[in-house]
């Protein structure tokens, strides 16, 4: 089978991302493709991006297609796929920096940052990281000014919202306490894996930042009034010294967005192969048998 020139397959997966030539299908859309293995490893999902029109039929052509590299298909894989129109974005997320306008939220110092300042540079942030990966962003304030907490939940519960994450920086009267944690809803399983996704990504671009745990309420108000999965993030106690280091540097509350991005990400990618799994007859797939 011939393959258009000068086109390209970018394959995304846990093994690494492994560019293929000579692949093409419609500029107008996006392929994901389902890959139950990539030469011999489990993958999550896959996304592809690619330009012109699409040729395969089978595995057998699409491994004449992927070589000289190892074939990512045997005749035992299954791939199903549908179509994304290009520029569509995966998912609505409303971004929620606490307090804000005359309230500060906790104070160290006069002169110092404020938890309003922290948590609204963080939201900027994590906002452009979740556009870089095709992700709708509203944020419930993008400047200091005061916003009720009945606007912020009005915003989530918008229609095609996917979820809320208020952040919020931490204070205690112990300088002892340290260390960030994830507030859910008890009733939503969905708010609780959205924040095990945030601690786990967090954990992992933070090691040196202490885990508190994710932990369920119900007496928060953006959590209980919220429709769509909804959690709020402490990003760190303001009231020590280790975390106001991290919390007062520029590059470091980059990561601490950054580990919120991939987290949202993540659970969104987590939630759409669930979607997935539940209706596959509705999703406009098809399955190449070998």
């Amino acid at each position: 089978m011939r393959f258009p020139n000068n086109s390209e397959i970018l394959i995304e997966g846990r093994s690494g991302t492994c560019p293929y030539k000579d692949f093409s299908i419609p500029k107008s859309e996006f392929l994901i493709l389902w890959l139950p293995k990539i030469m011999g490893r489990h993958v999550e999902r896959s996304n592809v991006y690619y330009t012109g029109a699409c040729p395969y039929k089978d595995s057998d052509a699409m491994n004449t297609m992927l070589n000289p590299c190892p074939p990512i298909l045997t005749r035992a894989s299954k791939v199903r796929y549908y179509r994304r129109k290009r520029g569509e974005t995966m998912a609505k997320v409303v971004i929620d920096p606490g307090h804000g306008g005359p309230d500060p939220g906790a104070v160290w110092k006069r002169n110092e940052p404020t938890e309003k300042e922290i948590n609204l540079d963080i939201a900027k942030k994590a906002r452009d990281f979740l556009k870089a990966k095709r992700v709708e962003v509203v944020m419930t304030r993008d400047k200091d000014e005061e916003v009720e907490l009945k606007k912020r939940v009005e915003e989530a519960n918008k229609p095609n919202v996917s979820c809320l994450v208020s952040i919020h920086t931490n204070s205690a009267i112990s300088t002892k306490a340290k260390g960030f944690e994830v507030y859910y809803h008890p009733d939503s399983s969905e708010s609780m894996r959205l924040a095990n996704a945030l601690s786990v990504e967090y954990r992992k671009i933070l090691p040196s930042v202490a885990f508190r745990g994710i932990k369920p309420t119900r007496y928060l108000y953006v959590i209980r009034r919220s429709r769509p999965p909804a959690v709020l993030i402490e990003v760190g106690f303001i009231s020590s010294e280790e975390d106001r280091k991290i919390l007062y540097d520029p590059e470091q509350r980059g990561s601490i967005a950054l580990a919120i991005a991939n987290g949202i990400s993540s659970w969104l990618r987590a939630k759409e192969r669930r979607r997935i799994g539940r209706c596959q007859e509705t999703v406009k797939d098809r399955t190449f048998r070998g």
